[in-house]
């Protein structure tokens, strides 16, 4: 079978740059194509050029389970709020700030408020002491002393 070949114009100067680079690979200008062409199909194959999916807040959400609104400063934060509530995150406004967290990862932090140990750096869960600190420095939460417990308002 005899192969075909076409003619291709291209500048002056990127031909002479893909015949250097030809030359230093070993190849000669038709063969160097022919490699870079199954070099761009192999990474294209992969996944690696194509855009990745925008991903949604309540996947950013539930990865992080617990995401204070101060630490990321939307332009506005209302809306921001409104659209997390929209997508069955659960918000908690405090005091001094908003917290947006996991709706399944709340329900578990509500069990265990009462639990918790006095000193919360005792806390061994890092997105738990967050949590917990987020609402005790917003006034959501005291620890009883006559209790001996945590205390969620």
């Amino acid at each position: 079978m005899s192969e075909e070949y076409v003619t291709v114009k291209i500048r002056k100067d990127v031909f002479e740059k893909l015949r250097e680079e030809a030359e230093l690979r070993g190849f000669d200008v038709p063969n160097f194509i022919n490699y870079l062409f199954n070099a761009y199909m192999d990474f294209v194959s992969r996944g690696r050029c194509r855009r990745k999916k925008k991903i949604s807040m309540s996947e950013i959400v539930s990865e992080r389970k617990v995401q204070v609104l101060s630490e990321i400063n939307p332009r506005n934060p209302e809306a921001f709020i409104k659209r997390a509530e929209a997508e069955g995150i659960v918000v908690i406004r405090g005091a001094r700030d908003t917290a947006l967290v996991d709706r399944g990862f709340w329900e578990e932090f509500e069990k265990k408020i009462p639990s918790l140990p006095k000193n919360i750096e005792e806390i061994s869960d890092s997105k738990v002491r967050k949590l917990a600190e987020f609402m005790i420095n917003n006034g959501l939460m005291y620890y009883d002393a006559i209790k001996k417990m945590w205390v969620k308002i």
